[in-house]
């Protein structure tokens, strides 16, 4: 958050972080990614941030228990024509804007529409949003909506999951193939027999 100085810019890690407004007081900031071999072995890695070019007396903070990870996607070829549910499973998924004890009732109203939209984000390339259904540690199930014909001059049209974690951030693959083809596929054909003219 910040008070009484402009702040022009923002850089961590030596790269000028983009922000937008999005409280009246504070600034999202989206940081870089960075390399599992810059970690080091307890798992952190510490990086300091410069404001309006004067060092903040904290640093930022990566961490491996703060890194969401995907192990697996099902389906893994899917329709682009129809509606589709699509499960990824992994670990550390938990939200951590929600760690606050919490009851039944309470849980039950974290797992609606809007506040999952708000803890969660679900992509697959520029131009497939999947919308969470339901959400816990280790799943995220979200569905991923008919769409317009992919570009079939492409052999494949195949995409790696994209999820967010508010308050974490991106979400590590187990492996980069790891991917859903989403491409259309023919169902049914109707009707089998026709006219000897055609038609």
């Amino acid at each position: 958050t910040f008070s009484n100085n402009p702040i022009h810019e923002i850089k961590h890690n030596c790269f000028l972080c983009n922000f937008v407004p999005e409280i009246e007081d504070s600034l999202l900031c989206r940081v870089p990614s960075i390399s599992a071999d810059d970690v080091g072995e307890d798992g952190w890695v510490s990086y300091p941030i410069l404001i309006n070019g004067e060092s903040y007396p904290t640093a930022y903070n990566y961490s491996v228990i703060y890194t969401p990870f995907i192990e697996d996607v099902q389906p893994r070829v899917v329709s682009a024509a129809i509606n589709s549910l699509i499960t990824l499973s992994g670990w550390g998924f938990d939200n951590l804007d929600y760690y606050d004890i919490l009851t039944e009732d309470q849980d039950k109203a974290l797992n609606d529409s809007i506040v999952l939209s708000k803890r969660y984000a679900v992509t697959f390339g520029d131009s497939y949003n999947c919308v969470i259904e339901s959400a816990n540690d280790t799943m995220v199930l979200c569905r991923l909506g008919s769409s317009t014909p992919p570009n079939n001059h492409k052999t494949t049209n195949a995409f790696n999951p994209i999820l967010y974690v508010s308050g974490k951030g991106y979400a590590q693959l187990s492996d980069p193939s790891l991917t859903v083809d989403i491409a259309f596929r023919i169902h049914s054909i109707y009707p089998m027999f026709g006219s000897l003219a055609g038609g």
